[in-house]
């Protein structure tokens, strides 16, 4: 979605908008009013830059719109990024806080979002028991519940179109515990746990065959993290006998009817959240043996000019960082500068934008993991 809109060409200025702001829409006063501030300081920046107050005013139109729209701000996240140009207007809410700050440049200033869309996650949770199965998508803390698994209603009615579909005559013999198959068995034929394996195999390959028929309609099918929200038994009989190709092998243990959704999907993020980490410690780690072989970059000069010639793989970063400045491939790197003005900007965002354009990534790091003075560092292409 980023790369998106940083590809789409705009006439400058562009402004970069965060906002602090709350689920709870009685606290989101306090934040119309922080924007209201905000903007007044945009119109004052823009008038010290040679504006003219027509000019501005029309640029900051849609953004005072939003302002004074009371209905605007009863559904809001932690966070809220606003990017704006005399072509268009970008609205982002964002799960966790963000500073209150403002940039204008010709390109839009993405760096506060890198820990949250730049970096994220993408994945499916499956609540499943034997009564009911749910399926959501997840982006890193959101998630939104896909269409219904089209499923026979419980386990019982999954055995009865396949004991159709084999002619077989059965008969119930038994029933487990709650939350157990019921037990159905062929005349004179096989154990208790064989059966009630068989009738596990019958049901995980039915949910299965849904679930493929439900992803297969999303973006990336089958490349996403699949997470489950069961008890161990049948769990184990999913990784057992699934055909889907990326389970995790941590799950959120337990009935599903004795969770609430959000517990569920909150347990689901807290291993994501683990994988992120671990994923960016091993990144790290290959940052490290690229330095050995001198295929880094760690100096800021080094850093603006690999970005600006698009030779950087992954860039590390640290979001809360700002150095203003400016780059001119012949003159080289001017800054990093004590105060800005309009001819300078975020040496640090421009430097995001150039690799997300290339094709690299960006990642999110605290300075002192990264042990270097400007807060960035790169593994370099060549």
């Amino acid at each position: 979605m980023v790369e998106n809109f940083l590809k789409r060409k705009t006439k400058p200025p562009v402004i970069s908008l965060y906002l602090k702001t709350s689920p709870v829409w009685d606290e989101n006063e306090k934040s119309r009013i922080k924007l209201k501030n905000t903007l007044s300081d945009i119109e004052d920046f823009l008038d010290g830059a040679g504006f003219k107050k027509s000019e501005t005013k029309e640029l900051l139109r849609p953004l005072w719109d939003i302002q004074k729209d009371l209905e605007y701000w009863k559904e809001q996240q932690n966070g809220l990024g606003l990017f704006r140009s005399e072509d268009y207007l970008e609205e982002i809410k964002i799960s966790d806080e963000v500073e209150t700050q403002f940039y204008i440049s010709n390109r839009p200033n993405v760096k506060a979002l890198t820990p949250y869309l730049l970096d994220e996650q993408r994945y499916y949770v499956l609540s499943l028991s034997y009564k009911n199965v749910d399926l959501y998508r997840g982006v890193n803390k959101n998630w939104q519940k896909l269409d219904p698994l089209i499923l026979p209603e419980d386990l019982e009615d999954i055995l009865r179109v396949h004991d159709t579909e084999k002619h077989r005559k059965t008969h119930t013999v038994g029933s487990g515990a709650i939350g157990s198959p019921p037990v159905r068995s062929p005349h004179g034929h096989g154990t208790r746990d064989t059966m009630i394996d068989e009738q596990t195999k019958v049901f995980v390959d039915e949910v299965d065959k849904a679930l493929r028929r439900v992803v297969g309609k999303e973006e990336d099918p089958y490349l996403q993290l699949l997470i489950l929200a069961s008890e161990r038994r049948l769990y184990d009989a999913f990784m057992k006998y699934s055909k889907y190709s990326k389970i995790s092998h941590k799950f959120v243990e337990g009935s599903p009817a004795k969770k609430s959704p959000k517990e569920i999907l909150k347990g689901a993020w807290e291993i994501v959240k683990k994988s992120i980490e671990e994923r960016k410690e091993t990144l790290l780690e290959h940052y490290k043996e690229h330095k050995a072989l001198k295929e880094t970059a760690e100096d800021l000069s080094e850093v603006v000019r690999a970005s600006f010639e698009n030779r950087i793989e992954i860039l590390f970063v640290d979001p809360k960082i700002t150095l203003w400045g400016s780059f001119d491939p012949e003159k080289g790197l001017d800054g990093p500068l004590s105060e800005r003005d309009y001819n300078t900007y975020d040496l640090v965002n421009y430097a995001i934008v150039n690799v997300l354009l290339s094709g690299g990534r960006v990642l999110a790091f605290e300075s002192d993991r990264l042990s270097t003075e400007c807060g960035m560092a790169a593994i370099l292409r060549y």
